[in-house]
């Protein structure tokens, strides 16, 4: 009793702390195409179901978040914007001139807003590239002629890096700046990363910072380190943006150009068909957060799917008004646990089974079959010497040599094959499993197997005298062999449907019963005691 006081008093001082102190994980809610309508009033009513459960994303959050942690749409920006941004260089370039230094600032700063929001759409155009490089550059003149060298240095890698594989005008630029972008080429820095960009399919073009640079697989060694614009398109439609910035030796960018297509992220949504659920579970590993999918299945009714990062569960479809309540079931279930209706409910994961029981299996296996095999031959010497016996003449001299011959043969048969039924017939246990499936195909064999050996029995031959009719007698023996070969497969057919009580998983530590289900298993103990002048042995278990 102390013990299990003691027992009482940690539970109820840790149990109550230990769940406030844990952080509310957030919760994003998305649907299976565009939320509009009945799919958006469902929506809603499951993020309110599951706000007592976690931190629930509102639709501009989640937005944000997409598009920071994955990827977001390429800019848009209209050609007024592009003479705008093209007519502040200029002017800052004509500031630079007149050494007006702080209007040439104020330009250049306008102008370097625009390029730093849409420079993956500035920089496809390779002229326009070069534009917005020399633009920059501008910068670096600037500071240069009021005495800031540092800042002039540390802007001109800046552009390098906002504009990557591109070579300024040879005339627009001061011999300064151009000593500057020498020295910084030629230098050796540590402060450089390497990149590899993958696809799925491969063969796509890659633009960093809207500049094509090659196609996946691609990598690119001694970029400057920072934050790059990477675009991987396999079409004509211009790819999403992902924000990838390199912080160490190597950075890997994998994409799936599918999953970019069909998921959205203004508002977050996945496009309805049959890659939402795989598209929806590679959402949850990206952010590392629990995603709940909602999707319409028939007029007014609702489906639930819950995603994290290594598992899922799929509630059963229902009407809107029920919705709420099985989003919060949803929220409890542990991983492998699914919430479906019956008629629904995919068969549980297996582990694999254990190599003692595979290698014990196949031995009493080979072993059955092989008897089996023998049996099957001398059966058919018996046949023959049956046939041999049935037409001789007591007369004859090797009448009685016949007789014996037959006779002896039927031990032999009878020992193999029934030795073989049972070997064959304890290995089911050990490699089988406890599938429905399978134990409706042994149940109707076992079925069939046990007709067919009655039908055999009955319908053998009478045989009352074998002196008189040989025969007859040679043929009802025959028969009842054949009886016993069926009778020893429809054991083994028979085990089938019996798997379940020997399907014992203990052997796998990690194994877990979902709540509400059942388990059997049988727990054979096997021993050895001493007993009197030699040893006992011991078979026990429980079922």
């Amino acid at each position: 009793m102390r013990c299990l006081g003691w027992g009482l008093l940690v539970l109820a001082s840790i149990g109550p702390g230990s769940a406030s102190a844990q952080p509310r994980e957030p919760i994003w809610v998305v649907t299976r195409g565009e939320p509009t309508g009945e799919l958006e009033q469902a929506r809603e009513r499951v993020a309110e179901a599951l706000a007592n459960e976690g931190t629930v994303l509102d639709p501009q959050r989640m937005r944000e978040i997409f598009e920071a942690r994955i990827s977001s749409p390429p800019t848009h920006i209209t050609q007024r914007q592009i003479n705008e941004w093209a007519t502040q260089s200029r002017n800052a370039l004509h500031s630079l001139a007149r050494a007006d230094y702080d209007a040439a600032r104020e330009e250049l700063l306008r102008a370097q807003r625009l390029s730093q929001q849409a420079a993956e759409e500035l920089n496809r155009e390779a002229d326009r590239a070069r534009e917005v490089l020399d633009t920059c550059l501008y910068m670096v003149r600037a500071l240069i002629e009021t005495g800031d060298e540092s800042r002039a240095v540390a802007q001109a890698r800046e552009c390098r890096r906002a504009v990557p594989q591109v070579q300024p005008s040879r005339f627009r630029h001061t011999p300064e700046v151009r000593a500057i972008l020498e020295r910084l080429e030629s230098e050796e820095t540590g402060e450089v990363g390497n990149l590899r960009v993958n696809s799925t399919p491969p063969g796509c073009r890659v633009r960093l910072n809207g500049i094509e640079v090659g196609r996946t697989p691609f990598s690119m060694a001694d970029l400057a380190l920072g934050e790059y614009r990477v675009q991987v398109e396999c079409g004509e439609e211009r790819g999403r943006v992902h924000r990838v910035r390199l912080e160490g030796l190597l950075t890997t960018l994998d994409v799936d150009t599918v999953f970019e297509r069909e998921t959205h992220s203004r508002p977050v949504f996945i496009d309805d068909n049959e890659r939402a659920p795989a598209h929806a579970a590679r959402m949850a590993r990206l952010l590392g957060a629990s995603v709940y999918l909602v999707e319409a299945v028939g007029a007014g009714q609702f489906r639930v799917h819950r995603f994290e990062p290594s598992w899922q569960a799929s509630s059963e479809p229902g009407p809107l008004v029920t919705l709420d309540d099985k989003a919060r079931r949803l929220a409890h279930a542990t991983p492998g646990a699914v919430e479906v209706d019956e008629d629904e409910r995919p068969e549980a994961p297996r582990q694999r089974l254990p190599g003692w029981r595979i290698g014990s299996g196949l031995a009493l296996l080979g072993s059955g079959l092989a008897l089996t095999v023998g049996a099957f031959i001398a059966h058919g010497r018996r046949a023959v010497r049956g046939d041999q016996y049935a037409v001789a003449e007591p007369s004859d001299v090797d009448f009685l040599v016949r007789q014996e011959r037959w006779l002896n043969l039927k031990g032999r048969v009878l020992g193999l094959g029934l030795t073989g039924a049972l070997l064959a017939t304890a290995s089911v246990p050990l490699l089988g499993r406890g599938r429905r499936a399978t134990a409706i195909v042994g149940a109707i064999g076992a079925a069939g197997g046990v007709a067919t050996t009655f039908a055999l029995l009955l319908t053998r031959d009478d045989c009352g005298n074998v002196a008189v009719d040989r025969r007859a007698c040679v043929d009802r023996e025959q028969r009842g062999a054949q009886a016993m070969f069926v009778g020893g497969a429809s054991l083994a057919l028979l085990m089938l449907p019996l798997l379940p009580l020997f399907d014992n998983d203990s052997d796998n530590d990690n194994d877990s019963v979902s709540e509400g289900s059942a388990s059997a298993g049988l727990d054979l103990r096997v021993g050895v005691a001493p007993w009197r002048d030699g040893a006992l042995l011991q078979l026990g278990g429980s079922l």
